[in-house]
């Protein structure tokens, strides 16, 4: 077809050019390519974004000054003194987090709990189950091993904090 605009249909039919506007109106087509207004602001949004992060970075590039970085010493003592405080109570949430853990097959949620029930799922022929409480085994073991590491440090904060006389 040469010379006759083409009419297309909202669903994106492609309607010859006997149809003329007027049926063409009345049916729902739309005359020529417009460009939807999401795409425009799409557009626009991702080049101010692409603009911000470059303001962002180039802001975060500048160093400050030795002045600006170093705290002030009056500042540090009720600072070392709240984090001090803090270790009783992080301590006992920690060995609760452990406990569990470690406890024995009847406590939901250790780990001898999850080895029972991927025993069990196995043994009834539930693969995808056994799959999932696996997965979840791996995670918490590695979750244990992390909670003797943050153990071990708040020990070690523990004896730093009673060298330097703040109460603990």
């Amino acid at each position: 077809m040469s010379g006759g605009r083409r009419f297309e249909h909202r669903m994106g039919r492609r309607i010859g050019r006997r149809f003329g506007p007027r049926i063409g109106l009345r049916i729902g087509l739309r005359i020529g390519r417009r460009r939807p207004a999401f795409r425009i602001r799409r557009a626009v949004s991702r080049t101010m974004l692409v603009g911000l992060m470059v303001a962002t970075t180039s802001a975060a590039v500048v160093v400050p000054s030795a002045d600006v970085a170093r705290a002030d010493d009056s500042d540090l003592r009720p600072r070392l003194e709240a984090a001090c405080a803090r270790i009783p109570e992080a301590t006992s949430r920690l060995q609760a987090a452990i406990d569990r853990l470690d406890g024995p097959a009847s406590q939901r949620g250790s780990l001898a709990w999850f080895e029972a029930a991927i025993t069990k799922a196995n043994s009834n022929n539930r693969p995808r189950i056994a799959a999932d409480l696996q997965r979840r085994l791996d995670r918490l073991t590695t979750r244990r091993a992390t909670l003797d590491v943050r153990s071990a440090q708040l020990a070690r904060l523990a004896e730093r904090c009673s060298e330097l006389g703040a109460s603990a």
